[in-house]
């Protein structure tokens, strides 16, 4: 995934790669690596690049527009596979992103 990682932020993104629908807390995560949330936290900005928060979004979303793109479920269900608290979540998320809605996304990327 990363190149240089260590030990407890590789678990980590394993972890997170593998729970990513889950209701996935900072604290969780910190307590997986074995370390205290703040170590963790800044440990993990260090070694990805990346927030935790962003980077959990980054995981879900790639697995949503996977999910848009080989699937026909609702918005509403790709978002609670791929973890977001609401299909309005994901919405926000994907405009964010894209500047397109989840349908739109799929509707311009099927054709």
């Amino acid at each position: 995934m990363h190149s240089a990682l260590s030990s407890e932020i590789d678990d980590a993104c394993y972890y997170i790669a593998q729970n990513y629908a889950e209701d996935v807390s900072l604290e969780d995560i910190a307590r997986y690596a074995h370390l205290s949330p703040t170590y963790f936290s800044k440990k993990f900005k260090k070694e990805t690049g990346s927030a935790f928060i962003k980077y959990l979004i980054s995981v879900r979303i790639q697995k949503a527009c996977r999910l848009l793109l080989i699937s026909d479920d609702s918005i509403t269900d790709i978002a609670v596979k791929c973890g977001f608290s609401s299909a309005n979540y994901l919405k926000d998320v994907f405009y964010r992103e894209f500047n397109l809605s989840p349908r739109a996304y799929h509707n311009h990327h099927k054709q």
